[in-house]
This record gives C-alpha cells, sequence and structure tokens, in this order.
C-alpha cells in the first residue's frame, strides 16, 4: 500500500507515502482523516511524509484537494524531496482550499510547522 502507518495521536494525523499513489490509496487517507477530524473535539492537523513519493495520479490529486476543505482539519504539513512531489503537492494546494496545505523539505519542519498550527488552533474554554 501507498500510504501506510496512518496513525492519529494529540490532534496530528500521520501517514507516510511511498511510490506511486492512486485514487484508492488518496480514497483511504480521506476517508481516515475526514474520521479523525469528525471525532475530535478540537481542530487536528495532518502531518505527511511523502519524502519517498513517487507519482501521483490526477485522479487522487483531486480527492487530496477535496480533502483539505474537511471541517475541523486546521492544516496540512506534507514533507516533500523530489521535484514530482513538489509539483504534485503545488497542483493540490492550487485546487484545495487556499492556506490549508504547507510543503516542506524536511519531516522535522513539516512536524514542528503542525505543532505550532495544532497550538494555535486549540479551542477556548468558555467560563
Amino acid at each position: 500500500m501507498p500510504i501506510t502507518n496512518m496513525r492519529f495521536d494529540n490532534g496530528v494525523f500521520f501517514a507516510r507515502e511511498v511510490g506511486d499513489i492512486d485514487l484508492a490509496a488518496a480514497q483511504e487517507w480521506a476517508a481516515n482523516l475526514r474520521l479523525y477530524a469528525e471525532s475530535y473535539a478540537s481542530p487536528i492537523v495532518a502531518l505527511v511524509d511523502a519524502m519517498d513519493i513517487g507519482f501521483v495520479h490526477n485522479d487522487a490529486r483531486d480527492v487530496f484537494a477535496r480533502a483539505s476543505r474537511t471541517p475541523n482539519v486546521r492544516m496540512i504539513a506534507v514533507a516533500v524531496a523530489s521535484v514530482l512531489a513538489v509539483e504534485a503537492s503545488r497542483s493540490i494546494m492550487m485546487r484545495g482550499e487556499p492556506g490549508k496545505t504547507y510543503c516542506f523539505v524536511t519531516l522535522a519542519e513539516a512536524r514542528s510547522f503542525a505543532l505550532r498550527m495544532l497550538q494555535n488552533s486549540a479551542p477556548v474554554l468558555a467560563r
């Protein structure tokens, strides 16, 4: 499976993408994102390790772009290394909700940004 290690912990939905990403893989990822976003009280962030990605099929790009509009998702941070992955990510960013998807050249940078955004989106409790 080209999207592995999907897990949710303390408001962060993490996944690792490897090789070519097709429609079925993108749909599974988006379904998991939606599930976690709907069941968590605070906005969540998605962190994607796409350092070993190959090609992202156009129909998968559409799914990822639509997923950026998922309610209760604060943002999506993607770590990408290859030129193809950067091109795919930019295409997804242009098709998705503006200001929701961000690309980074290392997973550490993506994780740091995602955690900062998570901290900034904590709900204010009524007194």
